[in-house]
Order: C-alpha cells, then sequence, then structure tokens
C-alpha cells in the first residue's frame, strides 16, 4: 500500500469517527455557534482564542493549538450583550483530524455564571 492510499485510508477513518462522534453525541446543554473572542490562562500564559460555539457546559476554540487534556485553565469570554465572564475550566478535548481547537469544560459555575451563559445561549 502506498503512502497515498494510506494517507486515504486514514483520512476517511477520521471522516468516519466523527461522523459516529456526531450521531452518539450526548451533551447535556443546548450548544449555540458563536463567533467570540476568549482567553484561556493555565497559571504560565495567557491564550487568546476565537471561540465557535457555546453552552452552559463549555466552549470550544477553534484554530487553537490545544493544550494538553486535563490542563485547568481559566476562561474570559467576551459574551455578546453582557459584560465578560470570567470562569474556570479543563481542556477536555482537543478537535481531533486536521483542525486544530480544544474543547473546555466548565467547572464550579455559579448559579449567576451559568444564568449568563443561558441567557445568550437562549437568545439565539
Amino acid at each position: 500500500m502506498s503512502s497515498d492510499d494510506r494517507g486515504k485510508d486514514r483520512r476517511q477513518q477520521d471522516a468516519a469517527v466523527e461522523v459516529e462522534r456526531r450521531q452518539g453525541d450526548r451533551r447535556r446543554w443546548k450548544r449555540i455557534p458563536v463567533e467570540i473572542w476568549g482567553e484561556a490562562s493555565d497559571g504560565e500564559a495567557t491564550y487568546f482564542h476565537q471561540a465557535a460555539d457555546l453552552s452552559a457546559g463549555g466552549v470550544f476554540f477553534t484554530g487553537a493549538i490545544p493544550q494538553p487534556v486535563g490542563t485547568v485553565v481559566k476562561i474570559k469570554l467576551e459574551l455578546p450583550g453582557v459584560e465578560p465572564l470570567t470562569v474556570n475550566g479543563v481542556v477536555v478535548n482537543t478537535g481531533g483530524g486536521v483542525d486544530l481547537g480544544m474543547g473546555v469544560q466548565f467547572t464550579d459555575l455559579s448559579d449567576e455564571e451559568r444564568a449568563r451563559i443561558d441567557a445568550v445561549v437562549e437568545s439565539d
């Protein structure tokens, strides 16, 4: 098998895994596409990213060079119509495939923080 064939097989497998992942999606929170800026700080450095989607459970930063899964981060989001929100999170996925990005699950949200995120999500 040539390297071109192996590359094609890998891309087909990656696409099949992505389709299966989406079909088995068990998210608890309504998720909306967004184009907002956020900061992710791991205590040593702060990274600026654009978010691609948002829910009360977390955020996905697209085009981001991901931090390792399990990294604890402080997230600051520029939410539309409300003051910036700073919350804690943990990196739970790194996008996979050829697209750079990382998913961050919010941790320890207060009722007020969750309500602010829900207001943005439900206004969509």
